[in-house]
């Protein structure tokens, strides 16, 4: 009605589609027979289908549709979109990576591991860069072009380490996190550093040291557990932990560090967690322009941090007991985080409050946004993949607000209310409030208050089998 939209019936299948961009942006599937007419709801909010068997259904637009599932093998490293905003790579602990198509759920290709060491894509998937982690060799950063000849080449000192490497957005940089040689390692008191270093030049542009003067390291030595790039390249963050004290009997958890990549020097240092008790990080992300890092601990902790002044812009503990994974939507509102209860959150990025909820069947591990924003995908320990309609978050968001003005109003019980009163006014709540997504639990607490089970239970069924609560 409002002319955002063009409903297309094809075959069996309904096609919603956006004039302006000339795309379809939802798929409507479910007739057995092709379809002879569709027609819009005045408010835009519902379609009217009918096929040829003689069968009507009628769509709720307001409510996300079944997001696509697809298989991968278990041991997923991470994920990452392609800039076609359709194309998921799912990259794997051994090197392998494979790539998806989130509008079917069809696998693409598969690239095996190398045989000689660890591969990391750059996010075009123009370079890979090669690397193994042997002790007592030189370390070596090998970047390759997609027929396989040496496009650059690192190399480190002889007797170090490496710990972690990172792609910057552009795919011009790297980052690369190594130990000192072997004689300073011996004292167990040598720190680390983080090179940033030009692909296309082989020139190192910063160098980060941590010199490890406070800190002695575990017997394996330093183990960065997450390096992270902003999207716009300005800063790396990075999480360490060791041991302290002589005897290495504390734990010291808890660091976080965002180092300027273009100078080499610390943006900020942070502790996570109380003086008593370090959280152990698990999950770091950086804003788009660097100035606010989130970072998530093992016990359900989600803090924002403002680089520049260290100021916490907000700090959440989520029901969860582990957050594994955190990401920033593309344009700095939203943050989701995965969890090991296997829930995905979206949370807004000013004061953490939670917008959206996706449940999964098993611990969420890994989440990222599509580059434009309008999608999310979330992968879990016993290698399934799912990918989330996200661009209407702040419809629900605003929806969610209005049910509990309506809850407030209509759902708290009254001094003095008789049961008429109070029939009348919870049959009244049931009229106001929309018959979709977040309202169904309460809907169906409602009737179960009214004595209605068996439409309580609808309501329910409803809600668990749509994902998202």
């Amino acid at each position: 009605p409002g002319g955002e939209t063009l409903a297309v019936a094809d075959g069996e299948v309904v096609s919603l589609w956006d004039p302006a961009k000339d795309e379809p942006v939802r798929v409507l599937q479910g007739h057995s027979h092709p379809i002879v007419n569709v027609s819009w709801s005045p408010d835009g909010q519902r379609l009217v289908t009918s096929d040829k068997g003689g069968e009507l259904k009628i769509w709720d637009l307001t409510v996300l549709p079944d997001p696509p599932e697809f298989a991968v093998e278990e041991g997923v490293q991470s994920l990452s979109w392609l800039s076609d905003n359709e194309t998921l790579v799912v990259h794997r602990a051994d090197g392998a990576s494979s790539l998806w198509n989130t509008i079917d759920g069809q696998r693409q290709r598969v690239e095996p591991a190398s045989s000689e060491g660890e591969l990391l894509w750059d996010p075009d998937r123009r370079l890979v860069a090669s690397f193994a982690r042997n002790e007592g060799e030189v370390p070596e950063v090998r970047v390759l072009n997609a027929d396989g000849d040496v496009h650059a080449l690192w190399r480190g000192d002889s007797g170090a380490r490496l710990l972690k490497l990172g792609w910057s957005a552009d795919g011009s940089r790297l980052a690369i996190a190594a130990t000192r040689p072997a004689e300073q390692a011996a004292s167990r008191q040598s720190g680390f550093d983080v090179f940033v270093w030009n692909v296309d030049t082989e020139e190192t542009i910063s160098q980060w040291s941590y010199n490890g003067s406070t800190m002695k390291w575990a017997t394996f030595g330093p183990n960065i557990i997450q390096l992270a790039w902003a999207p716009n390249s300005s800063h790396v963050a990075i999480t360490a932990h060791g041991e302290e004290g002589e005897n290495g009997t504390r734990i010291w958890q808890g660091h976080v560090y965002v180092i300027d990549a273009a100078r080499g020097v610390t943006a900020l240092k942070r502790n996570v967690g109380s003086s008593s008790h370090r959280s152990n990080i698990k999950a770091l992300a950086l804003q788009r322009d660097g100035h606010v890092v989130v970072v998530g601990t093992n016990d359900g902790l989600i803090e924002a941090v403002e680089v520049d002044s260290g100021r916490v812009v907000f700090s959440t503990r989520l029901r969860s007991t582990r957050i594994h994974s955190l990401a920033w939507s593309p344009d700095g509102r939203r943050i989701v985080a995965a969890s090991d209860d296997g829930t995905v959150q979206l949370l807004t990025a000013d004061v953490g409050r939670e917008v959206l909820t996706f449940r999964l069947d098993a611990a969420a591990t890994h989440v990222a946004w599509s580059p434009l924003g309008n999608r999310l995908a979330a992968a879990t320990a016993d290698g399934n993949v799912r990918v989330w309609d996200a661009s209407r978050a702040d419809d629900y968001s605003e929806h969610g607000a209005r049910r509990g003005e309506l809850a407030r109003a209509y759902y708290q019980s009254r001094a003095n209310e008789s049961s008429v009163e109070k029939e009348a006014r919870l049959r009244e709540y049931l009229r106001l409030v929309p018959d979709s997504l977040d309202c169904w639990v309460l809907r169906g607490n409602v009737r179960a208050v009214l004595g209605e089970f068996d439409r309580a239970a609808e309501e329910y069924s409803k809600a668990i089998a749509s994902g998202p609560t």
